[in-house]
């Protein structure tokens, strides 16, 4: 779970990565991203910006109430092979208006029907 919480004028966030390890090429899902406001006090997050399309928020505005955890579904598209590493920024209403949330692994090929990785000699 990831925990936003204000001290003092500033919003922190703990645990900002997700490690999707291996994906395969060509998947598309949503994963559920659990958020706990630890604060006294409501935080609203009034929009979302991602470093790319593969990695995107569904919805940008969210109420996150004291002590209630709330599930923000993030899509995921495995569009091109290799190691990915991507930022989804939630612009929330405290003075310091950015929490990251970092998502990386790598798209692997997805094997197909009767084939093999051995070499043949």
């Amino acid at each position: 779970m990831f925990l936003i919480f204000r001290d003092g004028s500033s919003n922190s966030i703990r645990n900002s990565v997700v490690n999707l390890e291996e994906i395969q090429f060509g998947s598309r899902f949503t994963y559920e991203l659990p958020i706990k406001n630890s604060s006294s006090n409501t935080i609203s997050v009034l929009g979302a910006k991602s470093s790319c399309g593969c990695v995107a928020i569904v919805t940008a505005r969210y109420v996150l109430p004291t002590n209630v955890e709330v599930k923000i579904p993030v899509k995921i598209s495995a569009s091109k092979l290799g190691k990915f590493d991507h930022m989804i920024e939630l612009f929330v209403d405290a003075p310091q208006q950015r929490v990251e949330v970092r998502f990386f692994g790598t798209v692997v090929e997805v094997a197909k029907k009767g084939s093999t990785n051995e070499k043949i000699h």
